[in-house]
C-alpha cells in the first residue's frame, strides 16, 4: 500500500513563477503537475488549489475565469479555495497602485493543519515560495509527517 499524498498549491505564487518561463506555461495543467509528485504506487488523495479571483472587467480577469473553469472541469480531485483582493495600495517608492491578495496563505495554513490533525496525509507537497507557511510545515515535522516544498520556477524563500 502506498502513501497518502495531498498537494497544496499557492496559485498566484505558482502563476508568477511559471509566467517567468513564457506564455505557454501560464496554462499549466495543475492536475498533471500534482500527479508528477506521486511515485512508486503512491496516490494523490487530493489537490488543494488556493487563489483569489481578479476584480474588474478586463482581459486578465477573463483569462483567469477560463483557467479556473478549465481546472474545475478537467482536473480531478481538485478543491479550489478562494481568498480575495483588497482595495488598491500605492507603492511608497513608485506610486503605482496594486490590489493586494489576502487570505491565501492563511487558507493554506489552516487546510494543512486541518489535514494534519485529521491524519489525511502521510506526505504533502506544498507548491509555494512563501515563507509565511513555515509554521504548519514545522508542525507537520513535529507530528512525524513529511511536507516537501516544491518551489515554483524563479521563486524562493529563506
Amino acid at each position: 500500500m502506498g502513501w497518502k499524498i495531498i498537494v497544496y498549491i499557492d496559485g498566484f505564487n505558482l502563476y508568477y513563477g511559471v509566467r517567468s518561463l513564457g506564455q505557454f506555461y501560464k496554462w499549466l495543467d495543475i492536475g498533471a503537475l500534482a500527479r508528477s509528485f506521486a511515485k512508486d504506487g503512491n496516490a494523490i488523495i487530493e489537490v488543494k488549489y488556493f487563489t483569489a479571483k481578479l476584480n474588474g472587467n478586463n482581459e486578465s480577469v477573463y483569462r483567469q475565469e477560463i483557467y479556473l473553469d478549465a481546472i474545475s472541469k478537467y482536473c480531478t480531485n481538485i478543491q479550489t479555495t478562494y481568498g480575495r483582493f483588497t482595495k488598491a495600495r500605492k507603492c511608497k517608492n513608485c506610486n503605482v497602485k496594486n490590489n493586494e491578495e489576502k487570505q491565501t496563505d492563511v487558507n493554506i495554513a489552516c487546510e494543512i493543519m486541518r489535514d494534519l490533525y485529521k491524519n489525511n496525509f502521510d506526505i504533502a507537497y506544498l507548491v509555494s515560495g512563501d515563507s509565511d507557511l513555515v509554521a504548519p510545515v514545522k508542525e507537520a515535522a513535529n507530528l512525524k509527517k513529511t511536507i516537501i516544498i516544491a518551489f515554483p520556477p524563479n521563486r524562493s524563500s529563506k
